[in-house]
């Protein structure tokens, strides 16, 4: 199985080290509060997954996110697979 296959289920893509599954979190937390403190978000996720907490793909996943939120995707390269609006 490849380290991002889109069928894996995000919780178990972060114990493999996806960047997509850094996606998910952010986008759910954001979804589920209106906003996303990622400072809390990233600790959160550190203590959860220890030496396997990539910080660069947290970031660029935050990143992402928040592209999509300001343009619709509209700089994104490889993004998270959802349509631009």
């Amino acid at each position: 199985m490849a380290k991002d296959d889109e069928s894996t289920h995000p919780e178990l893509q972060l114990f493999m080290g996806s960047g997509t599954a850094y996606n998910f979190c952010v986008l759910e937390r954001l979804l589920s509060n209106g906003i996303v403190k990622t400072f809390d978000l990233s600790a959160e996720l550190a203590e959860k997954l220890g030496d396997r907490f990539n910080p660069t793909k947290f970031g660029n996943a935050c990143g992402v996110i928040s592209d999509y939120c300001l343009t619709g995707g509209a700089n994104v390269h490889e993004g998270t697979g959802l349509p631009q609006v």
